[in-house]
């Protein structure tokens, strides 16, 4: 064997066989080894030294290698037949991709495909439950679960239940079908479909629970929710609390909005806000306030402290310590321990003030306000303000005690009526009555009957008006008493004072408007105001003319309809027709006459007659003037005769 060396033995070969370099024992036909082999210049296999970036390509074994071509932009290298090929796809782009029809991108065995971002899992999908994870702990996933959470302590805070999901947060568990937990810390989906939002430690045990966020919540029922608040319970079937802390919807379909310590136990029953108050039944309802109850179907408490509902549609708005019982429908707006008794009918009323109580089996009775009035009446009364005053008896309706102190309606019959003053009463059967005023003023009984005031009054009979002090009136009808004998005063209408202390007096002196100073005397005669200062358009009258005209005028004696009262006189009728006084074209003038105008066509008639009478006494004078010439005459005649004959 031909053999060729250099010293050192780097360098040998074997003519007609193969050469080594390093290595006196060659295997191929070229053999380098413990080096590496330097080339200056191209290699060129089958005397091709290739393109620019062409890749070279084995052609198996005593076949020369080829080269592969440069692929174009946006292409990959990948193995199509056995062999590299340059490809423009599929394979996942950073800038993503178009695929076709059953292309995927996974993996094609039954184990979990897990991603990792710094060496550590952010995501696994499992092949057998067809869930997916964030982390490889804790235990089994449910069937199409998704647990995306960050950590846990336990192994069972796991989305374990079938389709159940855990969105994000930590140590959160959904253990039943459907069920969801959103994110937050520490929550509980354990019902079927249950959903937790977020929060901290919150519970959704029943099928349909919702916890929307917050921090120990539990929602306990099917379909209860809690949507936030802290230690809030939805313990009743399709309970919501909104929010608020410590809150409780126990009824069916009832809801709490927020607040503390509030308790919805009825059915469909709802508190909105507020602290410590509580509804009891049906269809029951509080909008805020604190330690309020609403007890019966339908009952309302809007807001204020300790104000009790307690009938079918009972109604409080506002105040303290109000209870609005009865049958149904009744209502407190405002105020302070006010009170609808227990035995109260329905549609009554207290709007406001301070320990009024409505009571018996009345209804649509009203107290507006005022301290201390009490309501007992039938039907349709009122006490609008005022303290102590009272309407007691369950008989009466349609009375009214405006205000004022003291005053008692205890009549059994209707429409009695008290304004204002002190101590008034109205007893017995009196209807239709009225006390405006006073101190100490009673009406015994009677109808139509008005106290104005004063003091110490008493009135028992029909349709008398009263006004004074000591006045007693018993067993008359139709009377009016102004003052008493022993306090007597005076009626002044239409001015300011009255300086000559009359009886009556109206008016001012020259007003046409206001009575023009008319005023009963003291011994009982009305006197008309006359001066000529307060006249004018002064017409001078024919006496002659009035007197005919009253020898025309009919004056007969007569008596008013229904009496046995009898008087003599003319006519309004005849007396307008014949002198037209009065106010013109009136209806009015026709039928009233004042005094004045009959004195006055009286006291013309007297001049006329007087006119004529002083004719006649002129006549007569001058006839006894003539009867006296004559007489004269008539002696001296016979005196002449008795001469003669003698």
């Amino acid at each position: 064997m031909n053999r060729v060396g250099l010293v050192g033995g780097f360098f040998s070969f074997l003519l007609g066989q193969n050469v080594g370099i390093g290595t006196p024992t060659p295997t191929e036909r070229l053999h380098v080894a413990g080096g590496n082999l330097r080339l200056d210049g191209a290699f060129m296999p089958g005397n091709d030294a290739g393109t620019n970036g062409a890749l070279l390509r084995s052609a198996g074994p005593n076949t020369p290698p080829v080269w592969l071509a440069p692929g174009a932009n946006g292409t990959v290298l990948t193995i199509q037949g056995g062999l590299p090929t340059w490809s423009t796809g599929p394979f996942w782009r950073l800038t993503g991709n178009t695929i076709a029809a059953g292309e995927f991108l996974g993996t094609l065995n039954d184990q979990p495909l897990v991603i990792r971002v710094n060496n550590t899992q952010t995501l696994q999908l499992n092949p057998t439950t067809l869930s997916i994870q964030r982390d490889a702990g804790g235990n089994l996933r449910g069937s199409g679960a998704v647990d995306l959470q960050l950590s846990r302590n336990q192994p069972t805070q796991v989305a374990s239940g079938e389709f159940s999901v855990i969105c994000g947060g930590l140590r959160n568990t959904a253990s039943a079908f459907g069920s969801v937990v959103v994110g937050g810390h520490g929550n509980s989906a354990t019902g079927q479909n249950a959903a937790i939002v977020g929060g901290l430690r919150n519970q959704a045990t029943l099928t349909s629970t919702f916890v929307g966020g917050g921090e120990r919540n539990v929602a306990s029922i099917n379909g209860a929710s809690v949507v936030g608040g802290a230690e809030n319970q939805a313990s009743g079937f399709n309970s919501v609390v909104c929010g608020g802390f410590r809150n409780t919807a126990q009824g069916a379909q009832s809801m709490v909005g927020g607040g503390q310590d509030n308790v919805s136990s009825g059915e469909f029953s709802a508190i909105v806000g507020g602290w410590d108050n509580r509804v009891r039944d049906i269809y029951t309802t509080i909008l805020g306030g604190q330690r309020n109850t609403a007890r019966l179907p339908y009952a309302v408490v809007l807001n204020g402290e300790q104000n009790t509902s307690d009938c079918q549609y009972c109604f409080i708005a506002n105040g303290a310590n109000n209870t609005a019982s009865g049958t149904r429908f009744n209502g407190i707006i405002n105020g302070r321990s006010n009170q609808i008794a227990m035995g109260a009918g329905d549609y009554n009323t207290i709007l406001n003030g301070e320990g009024n109580i409505l009571e018996n089996a009345g209804e649509h009775n009203s107290i507006l306000g005022g301290s201390n009035n009490r309501m007992g009446a039938e039907s349709y009364s009122t006490i609008l303000t005022g303290r102590n005053n009272s309407i007691p008896t369950s008989g009466s309706s349609y009375e009214l005690i405006l205000g004022g102190r003291g005053h008692t309606i205890s009549a059994s019959e209707p429409h009695n009526s008290i304004l204002n003053g002190q101590n008034g009463s109205i007893l017995n059967s009196a209807a239709y009555s009225t006390i405006l005023n006073g101190t100490n003023v009673t009406i015994v009984g009677g109808n139509h009957n008005i106290l104005l005031g004063g003091e110490n009054n008493t009135v028992n009979g029909n349709y008398v008006i009263a006004f004074g002090n000591g006045i007693a009136v018993a067993g008359e009808d139709r009377r009016v008493y102004l003052f008493t004998e022993a306090d007597w005063g005076a009626l002044v209408m239409n001015r300011p004072d009255n300086p000559a202390g009359y009886p009556i007096y109206v008016g001012t002196l020259g007003n046409g408007s206001n009575g023009s100073g008319a005023y009963l005397t003291g011994g009982g005669v009305w006197t008309n105001a006359s001066s000529r200062f307060i006249k004018d358009r002064f017409q001078k009258l024919s006496p002659q003319e009035v007197l005919a005209k009253v020898r025309q005028l009919p004056v007969e004696g007569w008596y008013y309809k229904g009496t046995q009262e009898y008087h003599i006189g003319p006519y309004a009728e005849d007396f307008y027709e014949a002198f037209g006084t009065g106010v013109g074209n009136k209806e009015d003038a026709r039928r009233h006459l004042a005094a004045s105008d009959v004195a006055g066509v009286s006291l013309l008639s007297i001049q006329a007659l007087a006119q004529q009478q002083d004719a006649l006494l002129e006549e007569l004078r001058k006839l006894r003037e003539e009867v006296e010439a004559l007489r004269q005459e008539n002696k001296a005649l016979r005196q002449a005769l008795g001469h003669a004959q003698r």
